[in-house]
Order: C-alpha cells, then sequence, then structure tokens
C-alpha cells in the first residue's frame, strides 16, 4: 500500500457556528505537511533532532517556550521544511464567514448551531490532501493523519465529515445526515440527503484510499503547531494591513517564510480565480464583485 502522511494542526479560533466574530476579521487557520511515506522516518528524525532543546513531548507548542527562544525554534524547523523541501497547505475561513453562510438568508445554510469550524478546516484540509495523491489514484492508499491530542468528539466529528468524501471518491452512494433548528417552531429538524454517481461518471476515483487519525505529542506535531501558529499570524497581518480578505489565497501568506513550498493557494488578484472555502465562507461584506 501507498503510504502517505498529513501533519495537522490547527490555530485561531475553532468553535461553534453560532458564535459571531468577537473581533473583527476573527479566523480559524488548519495546516497540514504532507510527507511520503518512504521519507517519512527520515524527515520525522530531522523534527526530533531539532526539537531536542525543547523536552518534548512535555512542550508540545511554540508558545510554551520562553518567548526570547521562540524565533530560534521556528528558525529550525523551518530550514528542514527548506532542506528536505516539504510542501505543505492549508485552510482558513473567517468566524462571522462560518456564521453568516449558516444563519443568513440566500447562503445554503441550516441554520445549523453546531457546525463546527474546527471540523470544517479539517475537512478543507483534507480535500487539498487528497488532491495532492489524485496521481496515485490506480494504487492503493493509506493516507495517516496526524494530529496533537484530540478530544473523541472531534475525532467523531472529523470521521463524519470525511465519510461522504470518501464514499464519492469510491464512487458509493453518498448519504449525509443534516441536522437544523427552526427557530420559528423551536424544533430541531434532522433529515438525510442521499445521491450517488454511475461508474461512467466523469469524476475523480481511488482504486483504494484508507484514512485513519492518531493523536500524538511529538517533534513532527510540534512542528505542525509553529506552522500552524506561523499562517495564522501572516494572515491576520495581511488581514489588517492590506484588507485581504480572499483568505485563501498567495497573498494572503505573503511573507510567510515557507509560501513558496505552500500548495493549492490561487492568486487573489485574479477576479475569476476563487477557492470554495473562500466563497462559501465569505463575510457578505467581502462578496465577490
Amino acid at each position: 500500500m501507498e503510504k502517505h502522511y498529513l501533519i495537522i494542526d490547527e490555530s485561531g479560533a475553532k468553535g461553534y457556528s453560532r458564535n459571531p466574530e468577537q473581533s473583527d476579521g476573527e479566523l480559524g487557520v488548519m495546516t497540514g505537511l504532507m510527507i511520503p511515506g518512504y521519507t517519512y522516518a527520515r524527515v520525522k528524525k530531522l523534527f526530533e533532532s531539532s526539537a531536542g532543546d525543547h523536552n518534548l513531548p512535555e512542550k508540545r507548542h511554540i508558545t510554551d517556550i520562553p518567548t526570547e527562544a521562540q524565533q530560534a525554534s521556528r528558525d529550525k524547523i523551518f530550514n528542514i521544511f527548506k532542506m528536505c523541501g516539504i510542501p505543505w497547505l492549508y485552510d482558513a475561513i473567517f468566524t462571522h464567514g462560518l456564521y453568516e453562510s449558516e444563519f443568513l438568508e440566500n447562503r445554503g445554510g441550516n441554520n445549523n448551531e453546531r457546525e463546527l469550524l474546527h471540523a470544517k478546516l479539517f475537512i478543507n484540509v483534507m480535500i487539498k490532501a487528497f488532491a495532492c495523491l489524485h496521481k496515485f489514484r490506480d494504487q492503493e492508499i493509506e493516507l495517516i493523519v496526524i494530529s496533537d491530542q484530540l478530544d473523541s468528539g472531534t475525532i467523531k466529528t472529523f470521521k463524519r465529515e470525511l465519510s461522504p468524501y470518501l464514499d464519492f471518491l469510491h464512487r458509493k452512494p453518498i448519504n449525509k445526515d443534516i441536522t437544523s433548528f427552526n427557530r420559528e417552531t423551536k424544533k430541531i429538524i434532522k433529515s438525510t440527503h442521499t445521491s450517488s454517481l454511475s461508474p461512467e461518471s466523469n469524476t475523480p476515483r481511488f482504486k483504494k484510499l484508507d484514512v485513519s487519525i492518531i493523536c500524538e505529542d511529538s517533534a513532527i506535531t510540534f512542528a505542525a503547531d509553529i506552522l500552524a501558529n506561523c499562517t495564522h499570524f501572516y494572515i491576520k497581518k495581511n488581514y489588517i494591513e492590506r484588507n485581504i480578505t480572499k483568505l485563501n489565497s498567495i497573498q494572503a501568506i505573503a511573507g510567510h517564510p515557507l509560501e513558496d513550498l505552500v500548495m493549492h493557494t490561487y492568486d487573489g488578484d485574479d477576479p475569476l480565480a476563487w477557492q470554495p472555502s473562500d466563497v462559501v465562507y465569505r463575510r457578505n461584506k467581502d462578496k465577490p464583485t
């Protein structure tokens, strides 16, 4: 089986759709390092060597390190990215974009107060990871997703988000359970939507794609934490200083030390170029022209 690893972490907001933003431009980010199986052990060992001074796994986050030592830690980690050419990807969503997409009229939402920003970031990163694996679609693939510690409820939500996409890629019938709340009747409404694709459909298909989620505190999840923290910093900086609202564009991460290694961004200056996440979860005041 062709093994690939995706090491993820998030930074910023990750709460429920019922919560509007608490400050202008509040957003969440998830990043992922894509590492093929044949180089994973070597890359992980490099990260372990660089993190030896931080007494891992006790220190699991860049913010656990004294402020004066944080930049040196970033430099060590990012030098490994550059030396090994490690590709990475990310997804970012405005807190208020998720809120408006769920509750405003004509935005396609279900008035579901429990849509989780963390889960939306996860599935969008996973879709980009699947795109990276498309060239291996005729092989049997195992994608191992590694995160720092997640509670069982979050893992269950991630798997629920993931299930219809895996069915789609295997051309199986897709069942999606939808829960919404009618604010007039004060009742919860549950429904199931089913769709299917014929074997002849001109859609992506994988011979076999297995996905597992593993939680650990290690040097490589520490590296993912540094990447997520840095990415959130630059996206927020470019929003504040340059009003970059297309959060998944290359302009949103301008100045990022690893911007040359990022995958699946787009040119935000092209009026015809958008990523689904920036459309679905846009804030109304940022609507495309």
